[in-house]
């Protein structure tokens, strides 16, 4: 059983069962959520898109695997933040080559197009991110 701030939940958007948590993406609205199993209660939480761009801006590789090991689905790991870059491409345009590492992991689409018409393995050539460009290229 589901519960959601009292209320029994049933519908959600996407969900994956990881390690006896529930990691939600795309539910609005859902915030906090706790999942029942048996008489254990395990909080879990909503993991939005904007974390894993932030995440993977600055580098921040212990964070990123945290929130890719929750199972993220591929429609929040290719999604565009509001500058139109999914996070491949603004890790891939940064040179940030452990973030893109994690990203390419977690199942992030190399082929993806951001709100620009772009790839990662575009941003990164146009920003001559020679070592990011050749790791893409090899895992695609």
């Amino acid at each position: 059983m589901i519960r959601s701030r009292g209320k029994l939940v049933t519908t959600i958007m996407l969900w994956r069962l990881y390690l006896g948590c529930v990691a939600f993406a795309g539910a609005p609205g859902l915030g906090g959520m706790e999942l029942v199993l048996g008489e254990q209660h395990h909080q879990c939480s909503t993991v939005s898109a904007d974390e894993l761009h932030a995440a993977a801006e600055e580098n921040d590789a212990a964070r990123l695997r945290q929130l890719t090991n929750l199972g993220l689905a591929s429609e929040v790991i290719d999604t565009a933040n509001a500058e139109g870059f999914t996070a491949l491409g603004e890790a891939a345009s940064l040179d940030n080559i452990a973030a893109v590492d994690i990203l390419l992991k977690a199942g992030a689409d190399i082929d993806a197009l951001d709100g620009h018409q772009w790839t990662a393995r575009g941003w990164a050539a146009h920003a001559g991110n020679d070592n990011v460009a050749r790791l893409l290229l090899e895992n695609g």
